[in-house]
């Protein structure tokens, strides 16, 4: 199935199916750093799309091939399901896994059967408070006090981005800078994945992002609102005539908007 690690926890949040099976994968995080005139996108993404079709396969093969009950769900918080098993939480709010820190994706089959568990652990290694994490976060999201969501640059991307954060973008679709800083995390990086930003604004490369990244997550608004922000970001006056024509022709009044802005922006530069 392709994935790294495989726990089983006993369930207690469907009554029905007595064991939640923990699926890990890793991956490794990207550079973040594009050529001038592209734009990288969030190894996350990549990661987690395959994912999970694959838990969808592994549920459906206990199903259908050995007739054990099965759901793959979305419903259920991982995260206090996965600290029972170990690993840790970070300030950043994100669980770290023993082996492979926070570069994972994790998704969950709920199941019954009798098997054996994994021991749960009733304590877990705690964050090492280093503060890296704060300094590195873009939009201030994190303190000594815990982690506030709706300050988070990839929770504003689901919602829109307000003003005050458009320039921070600097991929397409989320934001690694408080995982790719810690100490508690792997320092290998890769090549990242690239597109041509006049080719994303034109709305080329959006079937190709959605069967990367899937279909929820790249949806056309975001890809072209994004990179609007990146291409304001890295003063890239090379996207304002695609931008300009953004601000008219698109059907959209959400990147009407943020075409609108982004023109203006590119205009100041001289």
């Amino acid at each position: 199935l392709g994935f790294d690690d495989i726990k089983f926890l006993t369930n207690s949040i469907a009554s029905d199916k007595n064991i939640a099976v923990l699926l890990f994968k890793k991956y490794t995080p990207s550079l973040g750093k594009a050529e001038p005139g592209e734009i990288a996108l969030c190894e996350y993404y990549i990661c987690s799309n395959p994912s999970y079709f694959a838990a969808l396969d592994f549920a459906n093969i206990l199903n259908y091939d050995f007739h054990v009950p099965a759901q793959h769900t979305k419903d259920i918080k991982l995260k206090p399901l996965a600290i029972k098993s170990g690993g840790r939480v970070g300030l950043n709010s994100l669980y770290y896994h023993e082996d492979y820190g926070s570069f994972i994706n994790m998704q969950c089959v709920l199941i019954t059967a009798d098997l054996p568990k994994d021991n749960e652990i009733n304590t877990h290694t705690e964050c090492e408070l280093c503060g890296a994490c704060i300094k590195a976060c873009p939009t201030k999201a994190i303190t000594f006090d815990g982690f506030t969501q709706k300050k988070c640059l990839r929770d504003m991307m689901s919602e829109g981005i307000p003003i005050r954060s458009r320039r921070k973008v600097y991929q397409l679709l989320g934001c690694d800078k408080c995982q790719t800083c810690c100490p508690m995390n792997d320092e290998t990086r890769k090549e990242p994945e690239t597109f041509d930003i006049q080719s994303v604004l034109k709305g080329e490369q959006t079937r190709h992002l959605k069967e990367l990244a899937g279909k929820n997550s790249a949806t056309r608004t975001r890809l072209i609102t994004q990179t609007i922000c990146y291409a304001v970001s890295k003063r890239d006056k090379k996207a304002l005539a695609q931008i300009n024509q953004l601000t008219t022709d698109d059907q959209s009044e959400i990147i009407k908007d943020f075409a609108k802005w982004g023109k203006k922006e590119l205009e100041k530069i001289k």
